[in-house]
């Protein structure tokens, strides 16, 4: 398989880490990606991603649409966001994101590699996780 079409309005998994947000897993291990997973997220005003980071995975977030804030509890920094923004979190920075705006804040990330342990920890994308693995055991 060479190409792949996928679509952020139809072949996700939601993720249900994030309360109030969708979260959707778009790309990543379960549809083929080894070396990097794609999510599409959609902020309501007042909500946000909870407090996390990926332990060696690099995140990278483009912000298409509203405004809010990205903040690093470790150090206390807060960065307003808004529409065209690209932000860069490095492995292991504690992060979230927070919509502020009057429009839903909506972002496109990418992860690499893949983060297992983010996945692990979300009720939906684990159980989606663990049948593909036992799956791809047993066709071995």
């Amino acid at each position: 398989m060479g190409i792949k079409i996928l679509h952020v309005d139809h072949d996700y998994i939601n993720a249900t880490t994030f309360h109030g947000v969708d979260f959707r897993v778009i790309c990543w291990p379960v549809t083929g990606a080894n070396l990097l997973s794609f999510q599409y997220g959609i902020m309501p005003s007042g909500t946000g991603t909870k407090e996390h980071f990926h332990g060696s995975s690099e995140d990278v977030i483009f912000v298409i649409q509203g405004e809010g804030l990205v903040e690093n509890k470790e150090t206390g920094e807060r960065f307003a966001i808004k529409r065209g923004n690209v932000i860069f979190v490095e492995p292991g920075t504690w992060h979230k994101i927070i919509s502020t705006g009057t429009e839903n804040l909506i972002c496109a990330g990418v992860t690499s590699p893949p983060d297992f342990m983010f996945y692990k920890a979300d009720e939906g994308l684990s159980k989606v996780l663990n049948e593909y693995l036992m799956k791809k055991r047993l066709l071995r």
